[in-house]
């Protein structure tokens, strides 16, 4: 019998879809679950219980600055929730290319 699947100990967000292949991401996951930690990708968009994740940290969100608005407000969101690395106010800031 399968084991059931573990919630991930740690979320990288990317983009939903990518400009290019992101032929790194999978060796830190490698890494880290040598480590015994669960790590796994995942899209700023999805549905999802961000909650049920210690700590989430932006890896690949390319897509952002397409829909600004909703992804700060994911940031804010998510950062109220878990662990947010980088915090909200300090993706907001960045996002501010004026």
């Amino acid at each position: 019998m399968n084991p059931a699947p573990r919630s991930p100990q740690i979320l990288r967000i990317t983009a939903e879809k990518m400009p290019k292949p992101d032929p790194e991401s999978h060796l830190l996951v490698e890494a880290l679950a040598d480590l015994g930690v669960h790590a796994q990708m995942a899209a700023w968009t999805e549905e999802r219980d961000w909650s049920s994740t210690p700590l989430v940290a932006l890896r690949t969100p390319w897509d952002y600055f397409s829909q600004v608005d909703r992804f700060l407000d994911w940031t804010r969101a998510t950062d109220k929730v878990t662990r947010l690395v980088n915090p909200a106010q300090m993706v907001e800031w960045n996002a501010h290319k004026s």
